[in-house]
């Protein structure tokens, strides 16, 4: 099957920018011309089924509520590079350092510079703990103001899974849509509000675990918009 012909597309970032652009322009041409697109009264017999059938294929894995609730994430003073050794540099949605702790070299650790993080922001994400938002282990804060986030290693981001040259098959797709929902229902629900869910945003590791990971940029007031849908 063709990529074009899959059900479930990843969209590049660039390329969702410039649909976005182009939405932005119809609407004011709609506007300008008093005019509003005709919805189509007749569903479509066919739209529960497929849904129904969807729901079937794919397992919904519900949270254990009643497993002990993680520690909070501790934050240290100083600078990260006392502790980790540098190795090399990735590009995602910012720029990783990946790195070895300078006690135990043996696992590869992700840090990312966050200047922008104030006091509110970082209390949520010391309390994130969910399978598909990637692990904050440490959180490093410096004289200058600036903050570094410590995370465990996640090898790839959906941005190269979208360019790849073998395009994923549509259960495959099905576990990161899924993977990915469950991720922003947590957020929302611990107070964040993931606007910005783009494909470098989100990470890949090599067991196919997926993980939003760009939380800081996320708007706080999302426990709010959780308890009205509840």
């Amino acid at each position: 099957m063709s990529k074009l012909d899959r059900h479930t597309l990843l969209i590049d970032d660039e390329v969702a920018a410039f649909l976005k652009s182009v939405k932005t322009r119809q609407t004011v041409d709609i506007e300008a011309a008093g005019t509003l697109p005709r919805k189509c009264d007749e569903k479509n017999p066919l739209q529960n089924n497929s849904s129904d059938a969807v729901r079937r294929k794919i397992p919904v894995k519900k949270t254990d509520s009643s497993s002990p609730k993680p520690g909070l994430v501790p934050v240290l003073a100083g600078s990260p590079w006392k502790h980790y050794t540098q190795e090399y540099f990735i590009e995602h949605w910012c720029l990783f350092a990946i790195a070895t702790s300078k006690t135990s070299r043996e696992n590869l650790h992700m840090i990312r510079s966050a200047p922008a993080l104030n006091d509110e922001k970082l209390q949520i994400i010391r309390q994130i703990c969910h399978p598909n938002v990637v692990e904050t282990m440490e959180v490093y804060s410096h004289d200058d103001g600036n903050h570094y986030i410590v995370s465990r290693m996640m090898e790839s981001s959906l941005m190269h899974v979208c360019r790849a040259p073998e395009y994923p098959s549509e259960s495959q797709l099905s576990s990161i849509l899924f993977q990915v929902l469950s991720g922003s229902e947590y957020l929302i629900s611990k107070g964040l509000v993931p606007e910005s869910i783009t494909c470098a945003g989100v990470l890949i590791n090599l067991a196919g675990e997926v993980k939003i990971s760009n939380i800081e940029e996320f708007q706080p007031g999302g426990l709010e918009m959780y308890r009205k849908d509840s």
